[in-house]
């Protein structure tokens, strides 16, 4: 995985696909291979061979909820008709085989979002919002609740003449009403018993993670979830004042599957409502990724 890695990021697109098709065809069965030619496949632009490759994973994972969740961020991330229509089917499952997990709900109610059905996800977030989760889950309901409320603000703006209905059923869930932009950073694993840690930085120099957590410049990090799975959120009111933003993780504590399998979304509202699936893998304990250097609002 590292000689692919390392490959794409050296703009060697077609070595990488070459090595990571020789490792498939040795080692069929692995995982990290079957990631590995997803993302080579990915950077080459060959969409449909992504997804082929991402959507394997349901079928050797079919009543494993993480890596079924894993999966539909993966293609998620990917999008387009490849991807969506994939992710949909494995959160799906994944939400049916592990509703004790929060990550089920919000993996499931995301991709119905990314294909317009917004009343079945929200309905999806407001009641889980209001299910009580493991305590393990610090956080977790007002998470929920964030992500209801901004469905909420994306289903009025896309469905206008509804607008007056939609508000009304979220002020009766007692979800709020956005009236500001918000972004939140959200952080989640596909692992147990493992602790992996958001990291946030703004162009002042401030950071704020577990032991410090807001930034100077404005936003809290909501929880710190040390025994799996998360999610863990840093939510940002208003206009973000303090571009650039960098958005790292960190593998605290590598649990007994060794490897951490996960994903950073990041959503925004104000203008428009905008998000970004961004997957990863860690390996190394105490080792860190950097997964976004945000320098301005998400666009199209």
């Amino acid at each position: 995985m590292l000689e692919v890695s390392t490959a794409l990021e050296q703009g060697d697109r077609g070595g990488a696909l070459a090595k990571a098709r020789t490792w498939r065809r040795q080692a069929p069965q692995d995982m990290m291979a079957l990631l590995s030619l997803g993302q080579a496949f990915e950077a080459n632009g060959l969409r449909s061979e992504a997804a082929r490759a991402y959507g394997s994973l349901i079928d050797m994972f079919p009543s494993d909820a993480p890596m079924l969740r894993h999966a539909s961020n993966r293609l998620t991330a990917l999008g387009g008709e490849e991807g969506t229509g994939l992710a949909l089917d494995a959160a799906r499952q994944a939400y049916e085989e592990r509703p004790d997990h929060p990550s089920s709900h919000r993996t499931y109610a995301w991709a119905l979002v990314a294909v317009k059905e917004y009343e079945q996800a929200f309905g999806i977030l407001r009641d889980a919002a209001k299910r009580g989760f493991a305590v393990r889950y610090e956080g977790v309901n007002q998470i929920l609740r964030d992500d209801a409320a901004v469905v909420a603000a994306k289903w009025a703006t896309e469905v206008p003449e509804q607008a007056d209905t939609i508000r009304a059923q979220a002020r009766k869930a007692r979800i709020r009403i956005l009236k500001k932009p918000v972004t939140h950073f959200v952080l989640s694993w596909e692992t147990d018993a493992n602790d992996v840690d958001l990291h946030v930085y703004d162009g002042d120099g401030s950071h704020a993670y577990y032991l410090r957590r807001g930034l100077k410049s404005g936003g809290f990090l909501y929880a710190d979830i040390r025994d799996g799975y998360g999610p863990e959120s840093f939510t940002i009111e208003g206009e973000p004042k303090g571009y650039p933003y960098r958005i790292d993780v960190d593998y605290f504590s590598r649990g007994p599957m060794g490897y951490g399998l996960g994903a950073l979304q990041v959503i925004q509202t104000g203008k428009a409502q905008e998000t970004e699936m961004i997957p990863f893998v860690l390996m190394m304990e105490k080792g860190r990724a950097r997964l976004k250097l945000m320098e301005g609002p998400l666009g199209p």
